[in-house]
């Protein structure tokens, strides 16, 4: 008698949880109206800030959103979003901005002067839509060693040898300044040259 009264009950929580979940793997239908849940309906999909009006499908305890009418500047598109549970993906619609494409927005590879000794800089470009989006990038130019953000502050010149010591531009750290070679270097002692780039050492 036990044993019946238990497949009863494990047989009626059955029937009434397949009211609500989808069994992975079976085709799910949207309805205009969540299902009867202790929490309401989760939305699974963020409102386009294009959108002007919309609407929702309920996919089981899912809810879908779908814009019926776009915002000036954007336009109407057909996407597909994953179901939790369901073997089939859920159609909506959702706004895009029109793009008109940006003009003269070109990169300046080539480093040119900051302004300051030491500071060199150039500009990267880069279109986002119909807008250009300009970044300066700053670097220590040659003979000095570094990094800078601003183009004014971070560089140190390299020591100096004889009146020689140089680096390459971009340099970052002191060991990459050096004495080169083959130049006549004079200090108390006398006049040598090195034979090859003398770098520093911290």
């Amino acid at each position: 008698m036990k044993h019946i009264l238990i497949t009863a009950v494990i047989g009626w929580l059955s029937l009434t949880y397949s009211g609500y979940a989808a069994v992975s793997g079976t085709t799910c239908f949207g309805t205009t109206t969540c299902p009867n849940l202790t929490g309401g309906c989760a939305m699974i999909n963020p409102v386009s800030v294009g959108c002007k009006a919309t609407k929702i499908l309920y996919y089981n305890e899912y809810g879908v959103t779908s814009c019926t009418e776009c915002a000036t500047g954007y336009t109407k598109q057909l996407m597909t979003i994953s179901i939790p549970d369901c073997s089939n993906k859920a159609s909506y619609s959702d706004c895009v901005r029109e793009c008109a494409g940006c003009t003269d927005c070109i990169s300046t590879l080539v480093w040119s002067a900051a302004g300051k000794a030491g500071y060199e800089k150039r500009v990267r470009a880069s279109c986002d839509c119909d807008t250009c989006i300009r970044t300066t990038e700053y670097r220590c130019a040659a003979g000095y060693y570094g990094s800078s953000t601003n183009g004014t502050t971070g560089c140190t010149p390299c020591d100096k040898l004889g009146g020689y010591g140089t680096s390459s531009a971009g340099s970052l750290n002191k060991t990459s300044c050096y004495v080169p070679a083959n130049v006549n270097i004079t200090d108390t002692a006398g006049t040598f040259t090195f034979t090859s780039n003398c770098f520093y050492t911290n």
